[in-house]
């Protein structure tokens, strides 16, 4: 192990292959691409009107659905006032059949007693 630092490293190590001195060939221009490119007047003012023409029917589309929705909302208001009228008939029901249990519990007891008294009486 008497050997040197630097003949260790390149004695464990194959040397790099050498680099190409030629560069990348460049990227090939397509000539036929200016040509491709241009559009005429009459192709632009076509898809301006085709555009148009989709617009107008989106447009109507999103006039019909916000006229239906305004309808449904109105819909859900005259649900929700009849609910709550529902709910408060509800309670009132509620209320007026505890008191007639309560009315009735009380007659019951009185008949009870009342029987009972009569009962001992004829005694």
């Amino acid at each position: 192990m008497d050997m040197e630092p630097e003949e260790g490293f390149y004695g464990l190590c194959s040397p790099l292959p050498d680099t190409p001195n030629k560069s990348p060939k460049p990227k090939k221009l397509c000539a036929n691409k200016d040509e491709k490119d241009t559009v005429s007047n009459s192709d632009i003012l076509q898809a301006i009107c085709e555009l148009k023409q989709s617009f107008s029917v989106f447009e109507q589309q999103l006039n019909q659905n916000t006229a239906e929705i305004k309808q449904v909302k109105e819909v859900m208001k005259g649900l929700e006032f009849q609910t709550k009228e529902t709910e408060d008939k509800v309670k009132t029901l509620d209320k007026r059949m505890e008191d007639l249990k309560e009315k009735n519990e009380d007659g019951e007891r009185y008949s009870r007693r009342s029987t009972s008294q009569k009962k001992k009486m004829k005694m």
